[in-house]
């Protein structure tokens, strides 16, 4: 199992495996959140029938895909380095 990483803040009684899934859980939080919130602006805005609509040509799977996609390995595992998020459509 892999060792807790000590960070200049201190010290952490998770994994990094367990921090991933917890951020993953909050993104998909977060996401169905704007999606919800989207939704019922639009519904006050434009009507439940155009927010039916809309609701039928998001495509869900892609916007979680990238919470399922696996992390790739850092070629040196003492790179620490600063992290950097992409979107979707860069890769």
């Amino acid at each position: 199992m892999t060792e807790p990483r000590r960070g200049a803040a201190g010290t952490s009684d998770k994994t990094p495996e367990e921090l991933a899934r917890l951020l993953k859980a909050k993104a998909r939080s977060a996401a169905i959140a704007a999606l919800r919130e989207g939704l019922e602006e639009i519904e006050g805005e434009h009507g439940q029938h155009l927010a039916d609509e809309v609701a039928g040509l998001v495509d869900v799977a892609a916007v979680f895909a990238g919470l399922d996609d696996e992390a790739e390995a850092r070629p040196d595992e003492t790179d620490d380095g600063p992290w950097e998020l992409k979107s979707l459509s860069a890769r």
